[in-house]
């Protein structure tokens, strides 16, 4: 199980940045990195830039749709009920920023890596146990 200070999809404590909990139609709440991972477009032929978005939601299935241009941030709310428990126990302060969001966007030097280095490491990657864990390791040798 997961805590309520937890995303319940990637497991990792909810903060302010990109992992702020947002609260989809059925009340359910999941951080908005995952909640934009899980968006997509409502049918193949509304692939187009402008449609409507659909979130399923993982534990009830409810449907939450974002429309057109709509981000998640902006048409879902945030869950201040979280963000108040997550105070009270000190693991964010007012007005913090989330620090992973400022390393993941940084790229150091230049090249073939440059690509690769914004996109954002999955914990299977980091882990060296995981099934997965081969699979950045093989890409990068794969593109040199």
């Amino acid at each position: 199980m997961y805590s309520e200070l937890e995303c319940g999809i990637c497991y990792r404590t909810y903060n302010a940045g990109r992992r702020c909990p947002r609260e989809l139609h059925c009340k359910h709440s999941f951080c908005e990195s995952c909640l934009l991972a899980l968006s997509r477009p409502h049918g193949p032929e509304e692939a187009r830039l402008g449609a409507d978005r659909l979130i399923i939601c993982p534990l009830c299935r409810h449907t939450t749709s974002i429309p057109g241009e709509g981000k998640v941030k902006a048409e879902l709310r945030v869950d201040e009920s979280v963000l108040e428990l997550l105070l009270t126990a000190g693991l964010v302060e007012k007005g913090e920023e989330d620090p992973e969001e400022e390393e993941e966007g940084q790229v150091q030097g230049g090249g073939d890596d440059a690509e690769e280095a914004t996109l954002p490491e999955t914990d299977a990657e980091d882990s060296d146990s995981s099934a997965g864990s081969g699979g950045g390791r093989l890409r990068r040798l794969h593109d040199q």
